[in-house]
């Protein structure tokens, strides 16, 4: 709806429109009918015509180089995610460490937690070497204190915390009589209990922040079965429950938590499943995959940069489908 002021042009544009006149009186090309026109009731005047010229000039061509691909030409990233704080578990290999890398692009600084110290340093050494700064730290999700360590390095080293990314977990596969209680029980801890105490004792450091963004790395196996699964089944739907549940929560503190749901992933997480399933299982199971293939952890990384970043504020709650189309057949 045009504003208070543009009510006072058009009538003055319609007032002031007629025919040119030449200097016989006539009208601008001599004649005395009026000149056909777009514009209301005649020609423009000579200011608006100009007005209107200047409008249909080329743009000038840029000088200098183009601006980085995922920032504005003020040098801020797109995802506003510059000089945020990002925490991962599992950030040493597979989704974890593709997320730490684009984060890490995207202007943030990245605290890694893993059980794999080698693979999470060399981590670090490719995010430093491209000019983003990261640090890494041991850390067993199934251990309260080594979260909550992690948490406070991250406080520590960079003064605060915006961003949780809980991508550490179990995968391992058996039939239902063959399950153990304690297998089952540990897929709760890693990937359920693991999650619920890094929203725990994240979202205290968030609130001094003002607010944040907290993802799980929950699985498409959490909102469908998949057969020698039980136990990772039940601890990822659990996940994308707690998740709405937690986003209820801390809403109003402006505490943001979503979760990503990843299809069929090239990781090495992935092995101990298609080794369960056997020869000739990987072919079978991605004919159900409209894109037809696994997807590659590059591609489901820019899902967690999406959430973490400024233009999902106002997302929350959601569990975020990355599948190449599964869960649509």
């Amino acid at each position: 709806m045009p504003g208070p002021g543009r009510h006072r042009v058009v009538p003055a544009l319609r007032r002031g429109a007629g025919r040119g006149q030449g200097r016989d009186g006539r009208g601008s090309r001599g004649r005395g009918r009026r000149a056909h026109s777009s514009w209301p009731n005649g020609e423009p005047r000579g200011d608006l015509l100009r007005l209107r010229l200047l409008r249909l000039r080329p743009l000038p061509l840029r000088n200098g180089p183009e601006p980085r691909r995922g920032r504005r030409l003020d040098g801020r990233t797109v995802s506003g995610l510059e000089g945020k704080v990002a925490l991962i578990t599992g950030g040493a290999t597979g989704i974890g460490r593709a997320a730490a890398i684009l984060l890490a692009k995207e202007g943030a600084s990245i605290v890694i937690g893993d059980v794999n110290e080698e693979g999470a340093a060399e981590v670090v050494r490719k995010i430093e070497s491209g000019g983003g700064s990261a640090l890494a730290r041991r850390c067993d999700v199934g251990a309260e204190q080594d979260i909550r360590a992690l948490i406070e390095t991250a406080e520590g080293e960079y003064g605060g915390l915006d961003v949780v990314f809980g991508n550490a977990g179990l995968l391992r596969t058996s039939a239902l009589q063959d399950l153990s209680v304690d297998l089952f029980e540990r897929h709760l801890r890693l990937n359920l209990t693991a999650n619920f105490l890094l929203a725990k004792h994240a979202a205290p450091a968030m609130r001094r922040r003002g607010g944040g963004s907290i993802i799980f790395m929950a699985s498409a196996g959490g909102l469908r079965g998949t057969r020698g699964s039980v136990a990772y089944n039940a601890s990822k739907g659990g996940l994308v429950n707690m998740t709405r549940g937690l986003a209820d929560e801390l809403a109003g503190e402006n505490i943001r938590v979503n979760c990503v749901c990843p299809g069929w992933v090239d990781t090495p997480f992935n092995r101990p499943f298609w080794e369960h399933a056997g020869e000739g299982a990987e072919e079978e199971v991605l004919r159900g995959v409209p894109l037809g293939r696994q997807s590659k952890p590059e591609e489901v990384a820019p899902a967690i940069a999406f959430l973490a970043g400024s233009g999902s504020s106002y997302i929350t709650g959601q569990a975020l489908v990355v599948d190449g189309g599964m869960m649509a057949t």
